[in-house]
């Protein structure tokens, strides 16, 4: 997932990372700062299955206001 630069962003994207951790121990993350006011990436793999739960997720949290 591709997200625009800002240090207030960075941070919640660590903080989700931590969280999921937690809950998630089959989910490898991959945060890539890039230079300047370039954008942040986030990579999350894992196990077979893995896109299909994080699809839902995603779709569901879009529909969530």
């Amino acid at each position: 997932m591709r997200f625009p630069a800002g240090d207030a962003l960075l941070d919640d994207l660590v903080k989700v990372i931590q969280m999921e951790r937690k809950c998630c121990a089959f989910l490898r993350f991959s945060l890539v700062v890039t230079p300047g006011e370039g954008p942040i990436w986030l990579e999350l793999t894992g196990p077979e299955g893995t896109q299909e739960l994080l699809t839902g997720i995603l779709e569901i949290s879009a529909l969530t206001p």
